[in-house]
């Protein structure tokens, strides 16, 4: 499975929107989910010019995706490119 995995059922759902907390009889729903994966870089493998390196992605309940780079908006190839570059 990959960072930016498009499939549900690779997550075990029928659709991405499921990832999302549907609420419960103490909490209500909520509109998004978000994970973020967090690297150390002190060894510069990743070609990338931080300490460490912040990988996040935010999915909305409409199905809208988006992509941070150290915080900064960017799109998931520019994150696949980056992982796939020798370091």
């Amino acid at each position: 499975m990959g960072v930016g995995e498009q499939r549900a059922r690779l997550l075990r759902g029928s659709k991405m929107e499921e990832v999302i907390f549907q609420g419960s009889s103490a909490r209500r729903p909520v509109n998004l989910a978000e994970v973020s994966l967090h690297f150390d870089n002190d060894d510069g493998a990743l070609p990338i010019p931080f300490q460490e390196v912040v990988i996040t992605r935010r999915l909305s309940r409409s199905g809208e995706s988006e992509y941070f780079l150290n915080r900064a908006p960017c799109r998931l190839r520019d994150i696949a490119d980056m992982l796939r570059e020798p370091g």
